[in-house]
């Protein structure tokens, strides 16, 4: 279960254990890559390789989780990221998978 005061380690932890499903569910030609940099989650090098070392969406995905998961990126990083890029259906997965909904600032466009 996922709650407000857990360190990000353990809000990484809920990300580990959600990246199968959410390799499926997340575009991420979009523009998350784009602000999964801006926000200093991928660095340029990694940003290339997910981008252009992969074919699919899936490969793209499993790429992106697997960094994210490997250096403890906190989830309340991708979530924002994926507020920003209007995949509030995956937050939506992540709050129901989590047991209880997160405090999320709402993205005014």
């Amino acid at each position: 279960m996922l709650t407000e005061d857990q360190s990000p380690l353990q809000r990484c932890e809920v990300l580990r254990s959600l990246a199968s499903s959410l390799r499926t569910m997340i575009e991420p030609d979009f523009g998350l890559l784009d602000e999964l940099l801006s926000q200093n989650a991928l660095d340029q090098e990694q940003y290339d390789l997910i981008r252009c070392g992969t074919v699919t969406v899936y490969q793209r995905n499993d790429q992106l989780l697997q960094h994210l998961t490997r250096n403890d990126v906190d989830l309340m990083t991708l979530i924002h990221a994926l507020q920003h890029t209007d995949q509030q259906h995956v937050v939506n997965y992540i709050q129901h998978h989590t047991g209880r909904p997160m405090m999320i600032e709402t993205i005014d466009r």
